[in-house]
């Protein structure tokens, strides 16, 4: 868009984190075996439109809301959109996909819950944020991964935490133990 200003940090992370979510959406979503991976992708990538559109027009409440974060006033992302703006922007998002009559399965997708092609597109987003907010050092990504392998039974732990971009073997390496951990605290 014209309008867009990529000098925007806000709006730039938010962008990266979107594509991030939709391409670990493509590689978890096919470890699935799912039907269409690209609809989980596609929800995956559309999931943060709400904050990314506040980036755009009125960047004072995402600003605030990550404030309210950074400064531990609020524990969680989420808490933090609450307590600053009054609303979650998953439900700016929604209300979008509404407004622009995107197909049902894609908002279902968006929403997150009730199924797990729609579970699998929320953790992807999930992930993608603590990915970019913690790097691999995040303590939510081996819950993370431990989530990812509900959903995807099939795929190991270790081949779930290598879909993460950036991450060295080490890396790689404790983040599959801890979720195993986690998945089995006797598994030692």
């Amino acid at each position: 868009s014209q309008e867009t200003d990529e000098s925007v940090l806000g709006l730039a992370e938010c962008e990266a984190r979107s594509h991030l979510a939709s391409r670990l959406a493509l590689k978890w979503g096919s470890a699935r075996s799912d039907i269409s991976p690209d609809e989980i992708a596609m929800a995956a990538l559309l999931a943060e439109i709400g904050e990314l559109l506040l980036w755009l027009v009125a960047p004072e409440l995402p600003k605030a809301a990550l404030e309210a974060l950074h400064s531990g006033h609020s524990a969680r992302s989420v808490q933090a959109q609450v307590d600053t703006c009054g609303f979650r922007f998953k439900d700016l998002t929604l209300k979008c996909a509404t407004i622009w009559h995107l197909p049902s399965l894609l908002t279902q997708l968006i929403r997150g819950v009730d199924n797990p092609r729609a579970n699998l597109s929320r953790l992807c987003v999930d992930t993608a944020r603590h990915l970019a907010s913690g790097g691999p050092d995040d303590p939510a990504l081996p819950s993370d991964i431990a989530e990812a392998k509900h959903i995807i039974p099939g795929a190991s732990l270790e081949w779930l935490a290598e879909q993460l971009p950036g991450l060295d073997e080490a890396q790689v390496a404790s983040i599959a133990h801890k979720a195993g951990d986690l998945l089995d605290p006797t598994h030692h």
